[in-house]
């Protein structure tokens, strides 16, 4: 504002006159308006080109692919860059949301599969499909069952094997590279015919993702019972 010509004199005043109202400290909204989750996002998008961005499963559910139901407010996943942390103020707000962020740089920093989608009226930014998914399986065990996922990966079946290609071949994580590509064999879907796995790289060795679970030797990879018998 002060780049506008509002002193924080007048800041202040228009707050004492009600004409705005303070979240923090250098942060406003004009009385009578009840900024919501995506206006924020949008602000800080535009004024502070922050690319704070609705990831993993939330970018899933806007697009009508996640359909698992939630007691109480519905968990929203926010990704911020690493370099970017998502300001404290915004994380103590009563949103209608259960709120929680998650950085991360297995993407190497790259955009791929990041998209403006418009909410509330509001323009903000969203994972992709390919991307969102491949968030969820970072954030697996932890948040998601690996059974609950493959289920949402069997609706997939319209993703672009373009974006998947330079995702994965972005990707850093083993984890998430061995259990998309096992979880989208598995499913049959068409795209997968034009991946070129040449140029993607699994890395070495076994990686464990259940107890007592079963062995994939295409992928060196060890999931549980349910999943390996699901048809």
């Amino acid at each position: 504002m002060e780049g506008n010509g509002v002193s924080r004199f007048d800041q202040s005043d228009m707050v004492r006159r009600h004409w705005l109202k303070r979240l923090a400290n250098g942060v406003y909204h004009f009385d009578g308006f009840h900024p919501t989750l995506y206006a924020v996002l949008h602000s800080y998008i535009k004024l502070q080109n922050a690319d704070y961005t609705l990831g993993a499963s939330t970018a899933l559910y806007l697009r009508g692919y996640y359909h698992y139901g939630y007691i109480g407010n519905l968990p929203v996943f926010l990704y911020s860059p690493t370099n970017k942390h998502i300001p404290a103020w915004i994380m103590r707000q009563e949103w209608n949301y259960q709120l929680n962020t998650f950085s991360t740089n297995i993407f190497r920093h790259s955009c791929i599969g990041v998209e403006n989608i418009t909410l509330e009226g509001f323009e903000v930014l969203a994972s992709s499909l390919e991307r969102a998914f491949m968030e969820c399986l970072l954030l697996s065990p932890t948040h998601y069952d690996l059974i609950d996922l493959y289920y949402t990966m069997e609706m997939l079946t319209t993703l672009r094997p373009k974006v998947v290609q330079q995702l994965l071949e972005q990707c850093s994580s083993v984890k998430v590279k061995r259990l998309f590509l096992f979880m989208a064999e598995k499913a049959n879907h068409k795209w997968v015919d034009a991946i070129n796995l040449s140029q993607v790289d699994i890395g070495k060795g076994v990686r464990s993702f259940a107890n007592k679970g079963v062995y994939n030797g295409k992928f060196k990879i060890v999931i549980p019972k349910e999943l390996h018998e699901y048809e």
